[in-house]
């Protein structure tokens, strides 16, 4: 028994997390240490932590100085002491955690028990501790976190060979309240919910107030506002914006959202006991973001693409997936299972002394890395880099472990800053095409390391918006027309002609379409979106889409297709959508389903977006600022693309869509960096990262499952050397 009768727990590991800088950081101070409250002083009473066995001298790997700290380290305590025991019940071989917090300093302290320690041991510890300190009863117990939650000690530094990073309990301040004095010109909805806080120590969200008054109120034609009012709770006030990323779930009437105060972002909940005031905030709800994110009137749509927009917002859709036979599809175990210390034991590609040279030299400079292109043929990577270009080729040759490096090959530099939107590999990936700020397309020869060529459309009123190839995988044939856009037209482009653009497969429209971004699928459709988030199916070019997908406000950054063509991926700047573009319709004669680029759907089988977002709660943690993804990708494997990847700030973020089809509320797992991500992509098993002046590899067992305690235990892969 390693609780003593006077109260203490011994034999255990004692660890400090603070903050250096904005990392988080661990070390462990003692590898075999004692607890205990020490009540000997007459006005303080103390948690004591001492060094037993006098075996460990604590040294910091990878930063080249040693740290010895006292024999006894001292934790004075007042009734505010809050202890968390992390205690996993399906894993009996990981021992209990205890932690307390110190929020002046602003460290989170914890005391990982002898594997014999039981969790009534620890209870017991806890509850000699409040009836010494004279508050609470016998029953007075701590917060308890387990296996619901990710163990809180499972990734502790392990091997001393790297610091690894943690976000300490929130250090969470209740908001104050704003209040919008200007008189509303309209009332939209007022109904009562009742209303909740996240609260990010108890990880959830913690009841405030019953029947708050909510109300939906305009000041201006297309400027809403939310209220809530309560007797208890301070007046919160805010605009509907895009940066509020609310998220409703019918089944539970409730409805989620980030506010924002004093630079702190919050979490908030309301849950609606009535269905009839549900369906009112919702509809209401549905129009205000519709307006705010476009700044169009709701009543200018036809009554089936506003329900169309409703159905979208309330999450009412459910994409239907059929998982095909693949080894690598079984990844959910193997994903929690390892260690993500594990990475840094793979053996990788040792780079030559001359390779270093290079890659220093490529680096060199104020500019930063812009632009990934992939090779679908050697699994390269094309960085675009100011003036520079730098290729990486892949080493998974020279890796047993099986795991693709990058290393860096060569680069070539261009007589002037290239400033470039987008660029691409072309004809047979022995070229390069950068579509420049000026709206002119260089051509770049690779084998001769030169531009052979440059070229723009002859449109002095509509500039060329963007460029994509005539089939997904058409850079690896020699394939010479392309497909463009402008804001108000669609057509293929032949680099070989005077014109160079095919008018005969020229769609132009009358009124501005605002177009902003375009794919192809492994056949050749075309999918084009817009500036409101309208995105339509091309079967050929020439000719109106076969399909229109009616828009829900926000401007579509990027689009990318499944190899089969069958789901269609929009990247948003908050938030992603997935279509499933198939009839429900079969084509005996084909035998197959139609997909929607070649018949046209009925107004009520339009297919409704899966909407892909982070959680309100994250977003409170994560505290990078505003969601801003990168463009979403689908896996690149032609037998596997049930996977999508994108990131916002340091953070990768993927979703796999046989949960998406389980109707799994959040189904996304999530990897941070040490540096925001430029972008983000597949390279069959591998994940491909370009950082600002670095690229690397991932592969989807690194990533956690994108939960409070996550963002707790997230990795941070920076070394920092601490100061005294």
């Amino acid at each position: 028994m390693v609780l003593m009768s006077n109260g203490y727990l011994e034999n255990g590991q004692f660890s400090v997390y603070y903050r250096y800088g904005h990392k988080y950081k661990h070390e462990q101070v003692f590898k075999n240490a004692q607890l205990e409250l020490d009540t000997s002083k007459k006005d303080t009473s103390e948690l004591l932590v001492s060094m037993q066995l006098h075996t460990t001298v604590t040294t910091i790997p990878d930063y080249n100085e040693e740290i010895i700290y006292e024999d006894e380290q001292r934790f004075p305590l007042t009734g505010n002491t809050e202890f968390i025991i992390y205690d996993n019940e399906e894993e009996n071989d990981k021992p209990i955690s205890l932690t307390w917090v110190n929020t002046e300093l602003n460290e989170t302290y914890e005391f990982t028990c002898d594997i014999n320690t039981s969790l009534s041991d620890v209870n017991g510890f806890t509850r000699f501790v409040y009836q010494q300190l004279g508050i609470g009863d016998e029953c007075q117990e701590p917060l308890i976190i387990t296996n619901q939650f990710l163990y809180g000690s499972k990734h502790l530094l392990r091997k001393s060979n790297r610091p690894i990073g943690f976000i300490q309990p929130f250090k969470f301040t209740f908001p104050k309240g704003t209040k919008n004095e200007t008189k509303p010109s309209n009332h939209l909805v007022s109904i009562q919910a009742d209303f909740y806080i996240f609260i990010p120590n108890k990880d959830q969200y913690v009841f405030q107030e019953s029947l708050v008054n909510v109300d939906l109120v305009s000041f201006q034609p297309l400027d809403h506002w939310l209220s809530i009012q309560g007797d208890n709770i301070p007046i919160f006030s805010q605009p509907i914006e895009p940066r509020i990323n609310v998220n409703f779930n019918k089944e539970e009437k409730t409805m989620v959202w980030n506010y924002f105060e004093n630079d702190r972002c919050y979490s908030l909940l309301l849950k609606v006991t009535d269905f009839e005031d549900w369906r009112e905030l919702i509809v209401n709800f549905g129009q205000c973001i519709y307006e705010s994110y476009s700044q169009i009137p709701f009543y200018k749509s036809c009554k089936g693409d506003q329900d169309y927009v409703i159905n979208a917002i309330e999450n009412n859709s459910q994409i239907a997936f059929e998982e095909q036979t693949n080894e690598n599809n079984d990844i959910e175990d193997e994903t929690d299972s390892v260690d993500s210390s594990q990475e840094e034991d793979e053996e990788t590609y040792i780079q030559s002394d001359e390779d270093k040279e290079k890659e220093a030299e490529f680096i060199d400079g104020n500019a930063t890395n812009e632009i990934l292109t992939m090779s679908y043929k050697d699994h390269s990577a094309y960085i675009l880099r100011g003036n520079k270009l730098g290729i990486y080729h892949s080493s998974s040759s020279n890796n047993i472990s099986g795991r693709t490096s990058l290393y860096f090959s060569s680069s070539t530099s261009f007589d002037e800053a290239i400033s470039a939107r987008q660029a691409m590999l072309y004809r047979d990936e022995s070229s390069y095409l950068v579509l420049k700020q000026d709206n002119r397309v260089a051509h770049y020869d690779l084998e001769h390391g030169k531009i052979v060529d440059e070229w723009g459309i002859d449109d002095e009123n509509d500039a060329l918006v963007s460029l994509a190839p005539g089939s997904k995988y058409a850079q690896i044939t020699n394939e010479s027309t392309l497909i463009g856009i402008t804001s108000n037209a669609v057509f293929r482009i032949d680099p070989r002609s005077p014109e160079k653009v095919v008018q005969q497969q020229c769609k132009r429209y009358k009124i501005k379409a605002g177009f902003t971004s375009l794919t192809t699928s492994d056949v050749g459709h075309v999918i084009v979106g817009n500036h409101r988030g309208d995105i339509r199916l091309f079967d050929q070019l020439g000719q109106m889409g076969k399909t229109t997908l009616p828009p829900l406000g926000r401007s579509v950054q990027s689009l990318d297709v499944s190899a089969d063509g069958r789901y269609v991926l929009a990247t948003c700047q908050h938030y992603l959508m997935l279509y499933d573009v198939i009839h429900k319709d079969y084509d005996n004669q084909q035998q197959r389903h139609v997909l929607g680029y070649e018949k046209m759907f009925d107004m009520d089988d339009k297919p409704v977006p899966n909407i892909l977002k982070i959680r309100p709660e994250q977003i409170m943690l994560m505290d990078e600022g505003p969601i801003s993804f990168t463009k979403a990708t689908f896996g690149t494997n032609q037998y596997n693309n049930r996977n999508i990847i994108t990131s916002t700030g340091p953070y990768v973020f993927e979703w796999d869509m046989i949960d998406i089809a389980k109707g799994e509320p959040y189904p996304c797992r999530m990897q941070k960096f040490d540096d925001y991500v430029v972008t983000v992509t597949y390279d069959d098993e591998d994940i491909v990262v370009v950082l600002p002046n670095k690229v690397v590899t991932s592969r989807q067992k690194y990533f956690k499952k994108a939960s409070t305690q996550s963002l707790f235990q997230l990795k941070a892969r920076k070394k920092v050397t601490r100061t005294s």
